[in-house]
């Protein structure tokens, strides 16, 4: 297989998340006032008749959703409460899949953000979604 090179001004998506590198990978734009995510459509992304499994679609929106939800400058953990999607046409392998977000509203515990996907210039794709903050984790010594 070839290497894959994004568009210009998208940067290798790094994460400690096992699930996202799992089913990555994802890059990431943040030029000019907007957030984007992307990523070439490969094999591992596809269901039974060849097209973007909407699992997928699912996740690549929330992850796309929870890099908006927050202020930027502070990046406290955040989960999700809501994940609303409507998928509107097939994703076919080889393309490049790109998610725009479009932030509502950041509060102090609560965001609501939405994003856009498109290839090759069409929608394929929205969602909407509400995120928490969350406190750290706690660790104990057992």
């Amino acid at each position: 297989m070839t290497a894959f090179k994004p568009p210009e001004g998208f940067e290798r998506f790094t994460t400690e998340s096992p699930f996202i590198q799992m089913i990555g990978p994802f890059f990431v734009n943040d030029a000019e006032g907007r957030s984007r995510v992307g990523t070439h459509v490969r094999t591992h992304h596809l269901n039974k008749v060849g097209m973007v499994h909407g699992g997928f679609l699912l996740a690549m929106a929330d992850l796309t959703l929870t890099r908006g939800s927050f202020d930027p400058g502070s990046a406290p953990p955040r989960a999700t409460l809501s994940l609303t999607a409507e998928i509107s046409r097939p994703v076919r392998p080889g393309v490049w899949l790109e998610a725009e977000l479009d932030i509502i509203r950041i509060g102090r515990t609560v965001s609501f953000v939405r994003c856009d996907m498109t290839s090759d210039g069409k929608r394929v794709a929205s969602a909407s979604g509400v995120f928490r903050n969350v406190p750290p984790p706690k660790h104990t010594n057992t």
